[in-house]
């Protein structure tokens, strides 16, 4: 007998089942020997009941271990991707890179070539947004009126940032622009074609932002690209400004405008602004671990336009001191930007200043038409500095150190680098 079947069973009181028929004493003795004769049935039920109770086991424990291959599939297939998006990762190039990539012509992007291999491939490589946050900006063309390259050219990086951007999501990204606008004037038709870009660019968090700008009019379109987003305040960690050209200086609002509050993770700083005012930034001065003002060796300005500097960002010698002596690692770097400021500073003021400074230690480098003077704060001595004039009678000047060299804070300028664990002389090239 099977358990599918059903069973029937004829008797004179079939129709007095699921009624509340009391049956007599003659019925009751009738309805107990039906019951007694089809007791083999209900044993044959019961047995069945057993075998199909154990076979539900058995299956239910087949189940089990199914699924635990499953789970481990599963994680087999989660650590192949996690270690694929890690290899992605590795294969995002820089800045510098991309531009020799470029330069190379290449082809496409790394990234986006990841893309082209397979669904998986571009499946993954788009739900991975850091890949995206390095986000490539092509050189710029130079701009002629007219000009159909130059609209491709710039449609091609719109189309390319903006894709990054998107990609990018939520997290903030890094990109260096180096752009020139040759019009004196507003250029309506430059402005309509470049705009798109600048738009992008503003759109995303800004983490790590190389900016080197050419242009005249105070309404090009790059000037809209120096005041740091509002929604970048908080994601901002190093900034980089060059400017050259009247355009950002014509403006009455300072330039370098955070939004409105003071940037809590910026450590990096190199500012190049001719004309601004730079002690009116919204800068957390102490929190710098990086701060250089006016030209360095490695801005590529004379590579890239090759345009002259005009004039020293309004900034007091006291007020330069003053920032850098606040900065909170030290490391500063100086330029031909404030040639004048010991022209306008005696010796003993210079002194003076630096040694009401309480951090420790640091290097200043400052550059006159008498020479230039190397301050030094000696650390393990907070109070103790040395002021070294220079002569100017050879293009090679050594500068003696203290006789119980220290070590020294980084420093940097346009007239070469100097060794921080050095113990011998200290050369400067080009004084």
């Amino acid at each position: 007998m099977s358990l599918s079947s059903p069973v029937f069973l004829k008797s004179p009181f079939e129709r007095y089942l699921d009624t509340n028929y009391t049956p007599s004493r003659e019925d009751a003795a009738m309805i107990r020997m039906i019951i007694e004769g089809q007791d083999y049935i209900l044993q044959a039920i019961d047995a069945q009941l057993h075998r199909v109770e154990t076979e539900i086991v058995q299956l239910q424990l087949t189940q089990t271990e199914l699924s635990s291959y499953r789970t481990v599939h599963k994680n087999i297939k989660d650590r192949h991707s996690a270690l694929l998006s890690e290899v992605f990762q590795a294969s995002v190039p820089t800045a510098e890179e991309w531009q020799g990539l470029v330069e190379a012509k290449f082809g496409p992007h790394p990234v986006v070539a990841l893309t082209h291999v397979c669904r998986q491939w571009r499946e993954l490589a788009l739900n991975t947004p850091l890949l995206w946050t390095n986000v490539p900006v092509d050189p710029l063309l130079d701009y002629f009126e007219g000009s159909t390259v130059f609209l491709r050219s710039m449609a091609k990086v719109v189309e390319m940032v903006t894709a990054f951007v998107s990609r990018a999501s939520l997290l903030p990204i890094t990109f260096s622009l180096t752009g020139m606008d040759p019009n004196v004037f507003d250029d309506p038709g430059f402005s309509t074609t470049v705009s798109p870009l600048i738009n992008a660019l503003r759109r995303a968090q800004w983490a790590d932002v190389t900016l080197d700008l050419r242009f005249h009019p105070a309404a090009s379109p790059y000037a809209r690209l120096i005041p740091v987003p509002p929604q970048s305040q908080n994601t901002i960690r190093r900034l980089k400004v060059y400017h050259t050209g009247p355009g950002a200086s014509a403006q009455r609002e300072p330039v370098l405008d955070f939004g409105g509050s003071t940037p809590r993770r910026l450590t990096h700083l190199e500012v190049d602004v001719p004309g601004h005012q730079l002690c009116d930034m919204q800068v957390n001065w102490a929190a710098l671990t990086h701060l250089a003002i006016g030209p360095i060796s490695r801005h590529p300005k004379n590579r890239t336009n090759g345009f002259t500097l005009v004039g020293p960002p309004t900034l007091t010698p006291v007020q330069a001191l003053q920032y850098w002596s606040s900065c909170g690692g030290a490391y500063i770097s100086s330029g031909a930007k404030y040639a004048s400021i010991l022209d306008q500073t005696s010796q003993s003021q210079v002194q003076s200043r630096i040694q009401s400074a309480t951090r420790s230690p640091f290097l200043v480098f400052i550059r006159s038409r008498l020479g230039g003077f190397l301050c030094q704060k000696d650390s393990p001595h907070p109070l103790s500095y040395r002021l070294f004039n220079t002569s100017r009678s050879s293009t090679n000047t050594t500068i003696q150190p203290d006789p119980r060299p220290r070590m020294l804070a980084h420093w940097s300028s346009q007239f070469g680098a100097m060794d921080p664990s050095s113990k011998k002389s200290l050369s400067i090239t080009g004084v």
